[in-house]
């Protein structure tokens, strides 16, 4: 099995084998560039959050699927929507941004976020 460990900076990930117990460090291209600052599960599927401004989205294997979307503040919290049924996974999510504003997005595919709202001044400090 394979764990992936997440560091202060993305950019470089470190994968464990734990059942050889291998180190392999790797760099890849189109991933965060800078600190990631928050992350959230949907659908089995990772989100994460970075000071480079991006929404990438992952697989359970560490594979990054997409940027979702490209904002204009940096992020410090992600949280989805609760399912909306058995079959229905939810399709939008929050987050929090430094510059005091709470946006709501909706994933219009797969891979690609809308931002729908957003809430200028919802919070300080």
């Amino acid at each position: 099995a394979n764990l992936l460990v997440l560091r202060r900076r993305c950019a470089k990930p470190i994968r464990v084998n734990s059942d050889k117990m291998k180190l392999d460090v790797a760099v890849k291209q189109n991933q965060h560039t800078e600190m990631c600052t928050s992350c959230a599960w949907a659908g089995g599927e990772l989100y994460t959050c970075s000071d480079d401004k991006k929404i990438l989205k992952w697989s359970q294997d560490g594979e990054m699927l997409g940027n979702i979307a490209t904002i204009d503040a940096y992020v410090t919290s992600i949280a989805w929507a609760p399912d909306t049924g058995k079959s229905q996974r939810s399709s939008v999510f929050a987050v929090a941004c430094t510059d005091g504003s709470l946006r709501f997005f909706s994933m219009t595919t797969p891979t690609v976020a809308r931002e729908d709202k957003r809430v200028p001044g919802a919070h300080t400090g």
